[in-house]
């Protein structure tokens, strides 16, 4: 399809390009916080509401770019479903932006700006198809995280966050473009497709896929390149903390199954790529499950559970299938509702008692015992256990797991794995259920803060019983390479 033509499946990248522009302009033109606030999530809704209207048809966008008939773009099933999430995680973040202590006093434009455009290169990064707009769309978001971690400049831990950020971030995209010269060097081509048309049997082909899922496994936080998001974590504002660890992982995710499985088949399979996932994937939930545990302080506890479910998430990368893509897709769904909801009452408690250490939680269930029940039911969704949405979640992932053969060893580890997680998870509740209070006062919440919680605690509660049209929305994400 021509570059002219194109365009008409672009509206809402294009409204979030305008969104950003208005956001300039408010920035230069009026000092209201409430007014970019609005802007900001209007921008997101509206973005939305044209998504709705564009059918996934599986379009190939600006084929004639490069001067051959092949496509830079995809507009199709899986791509929409990825772009739905990444406007609940952005929604969700302006949403508790607004009476976060470490953003409220501070919200100017350049915020919502810089949040607004890493929910644009997360659209295109989707969408993409060729070598060349995956890293231009993965940096587009990467140098949007590097600031928003920052983003509290008098704060040192956040300057500390922005820099290791960045020193991490820069080295992972060196490796991965790297590899993605050398892809091009023995295939002789940037585009997906005609990668897998054009492979070699060298086995400097298979150390460039490696190389390039380094940058990837660093955007997702897999070991051995989750070093930085602990510290990242800590240090950025809470709903940014919040923010990364659902909307950049889900878009890690979709770029990993979109580059191996294009032409669906895993394309590297002659090198035993699904045991090194299979390694990946033990290692990191294992890594976060263990050292979470000797987390006091909330947003690093929050941030070692990240990179285990991340873990678990590559279970569904192994099969290569389908019913993988199907398990990593509800459980991205459920993980981003369950994670931000948990992120919330956190940044409530910080609010309210100006604490971010699990040791001072008590008594807080008997002073609030609703929105402490509320919190233990996102902590032990977390956790797998049921009726929650959380271990529908992980049943998925685990049935996609051993529907392939071999793998019931890394079925064991993610078992124990999920036990394990379990003393984590349930040392907050123990703490605001049965430690003696360490505050005299009940929570201030105002109407749109529960308006929030409860949005937030529905599905969790809907789905962990009635989940089966989540799964069928979610089957809607096929692949149309």
């Amino acid at each position: 399809m021509s570059n002219l033509n194109s365009l008409q499946y672009l509206y809402p990248e294009i409204a979030l390009t305008v969104g950003i522009l208005v956001l300039i302009l408010s920035a230069i033109m009026t000092k209201s916080k409430i007014a970019r606030l609005v802007i900001a999530i209007a921008t997101l809704l509206i973005t939305g509401w044209l998504l709705s209207l564009e059918p996934a048809t599986g379009k190939v966008l600006f084929s004639g770019t490069l001067g051959k008939d092949l496509p830079m773009l995809l507009d199709d099933g899986f791509s929409h479903f990825f772009k739905w999430l990444f406007l609940l995680a952005g929604v969700v973040t302006i949403w508790i932006s607004a009476y976060s202590d470490d953003t409220r006093k501070s919200l100017s434009g350049e915020y919502f700006i810089v949040l607004i455009a890493t929910v644009l290169g997360m659209f295109v990064l989707v969408g993409s198809t060729n070598l060349l707009m995956i890293y231009l769309a993965l940096e587009t978001v990467s140098i949007g995280q590097y600031l928003l971690a920052g983003f509290n400049r008098e704060a040192k831990r956040s300057n500390e966050a922005a820099l290791k950020y960045v020193i991490f971030g820069g080295t992972a995209s060196g490796i991965m473009l790297f590899g993605m010269s050398i892809l091009f060097g023995f295939t002789g081509s940037v585009d997906l497709l005609g990668i897998v048309e054009n492979l070699t049997d060298s086995p400097f082909v298979f150390i460039a896929a490696l190389m390039v899922f380094v940058g990837f496994a660093f955007k997702i936080s897999a070991a051995p390149m989750h070093f930085w998001a602990p510290d990242v974590y800590e240090g950025a504002p809470t709903p940014i903390t919040a923010y990364f660890s659902v909307a950049p992982k889900a878009a890690g995710f979709a770029i990993i199954l979109r580059v191996f499985l294009a032409g669906n088949e895993n394309w590297l399979a002659d090198w035993n790529w699904t045991l090194i996932l299979a390694v990946v994937s033990a290692a990191t939930m294992t890594i976060g499950n263990f050292v979470a545990v000797q987390q006091e302080n909330i947003k690093r506890m929050l941030a070692y559970s990240s990179i285990s479910h991340a873990g678990f998430l590559l279970m569904g990368v192994i099969p290569f299938s389908g019913m993988g893509i199907t398990a990593i897709g509800f459980y991205l769904v459920i993980y981003t509702i369950m994670n931000l909801g948990a992120f919330t009452m956190a940044i409530l408690i910080h609010r309210n008692y100006g604490t971010e250490n699990i040791s001072d939680y008590g008594g807080i269930g008997k002073l609030n015992p609703i929105f402490a029940i509320i919190f233990a039911i996102f902590l032990f969704s977390l956790t797998g256990l049921p009726p929650f949405a959380g271990f529908i979640g992980k049943f998925y992932l685990f049935a996609a797991l051993l529907k392939t053969d071999g793998f019931l060893w890394l079925a064991a580890i993610a078992i124990i794995n999920s036990v394990v997680s379990l003393f984590y998870y349930i040392r907050p509740v123990k703490m605001m259920f049965f430690a003696e209070p360490t505050a005299e006062q009940k929570f201030s919440t105002k109407w749109h803060q529960i308006v929030l919680i409860v949005l937030l605690t529905i599905p969790i509660l809907l789905f962990g019983i009635y989940w089966q049209p989540l799964v069928d929305w979610v089957q809607t994400a096929n692949f149309l390479m």
